[in-house]
């Protein structure tokens, strides 16, 4: 008796499945039927199968640039590591600056999903092998006030001096303008903040 899982079923021990679609194309179009995995690749048919031709993950897309941009890749997700949320707390050199960089990605294929922050320095792997797949992540950044006055106040020669609440809020919507899901992405605009007078 074959068994059966969500999206495939088992064949037998050689590790051959059985996809109904939406996981797999082939030439462009939905790929139903038998495939194995081979170093992380998947194929047609069978294991062993010598007429085996490459698959690359299935995506849908009612957005063009979206359904192009997934339209030229040689390399199945399963190459790619999966999103892990990280929060970044600033160092003391970021305190001195008076802000720093927080770095986000957007799954372009699932627009309705709030952006994932994560670590420092993971921007840099983007589209490397191993790393975040960049053709189906956008790469988003946010520069993060961490300090100056908590809110907008006027300075000593009466000038107005912006708070750090303030600054946060407009950085996060000019970033939103792209990247609507970016406003639900933030609950605290003065997180890490080290409020002072100017």
């Amino acid at each position: 008796m074959i068994g059966s899982r969500s999206r495939y079923s088992i064949l037998n021990s050689t590790h051959t499945y059985y996809t109904k679609g939406g996981e797999y194309s082939l030439d462009g179009e939905n790929y139903i039927g038998e495939y194995h995995i081979k170093d992380e690749k998947a194929y047609t048919g069978p294991a062993g199968n010598s007429l085996k031709r490459q698959l690359t993950k299935y995506y849908f897309s009612k957005n063009n640039y979206t359904y192009d941009k997934l339209n030229n890749f040689a390399k199945i997700e399963s190459t790619f590591r999966e999103i892990k949320l990280a929060k970044i707390t600033p160092q003391e050199a970021d305190y001195d600056l008076g802000y720093y960089t927080r770095y986000f990605l957007q799954k372009i294929t699932e627009e309705i999903k709030m952006p994932i922050e994560i670590a420092f320095n993971e921007q840099e792997i983007l589209g490397k092998e191993k790393g975040y797949d960049d053709r189906i992540n956008d790469l988003i950044e946010v520069k993060w006030i961490l300090v100056g006055p908590l809110n907008t106040t006027i300075g000593p020669g009466g000038q107005r001096v912006e708070g750090i609440y303030e600054r946060n809020y407009a950085e996060v919507l000019r970033v939103s303008q792209k990247y609507p899901n970016m406003l639900y992405a933030f609950r605290n605009y003065t997180e890490f903040a080290r409020p002072n007078y100017i």
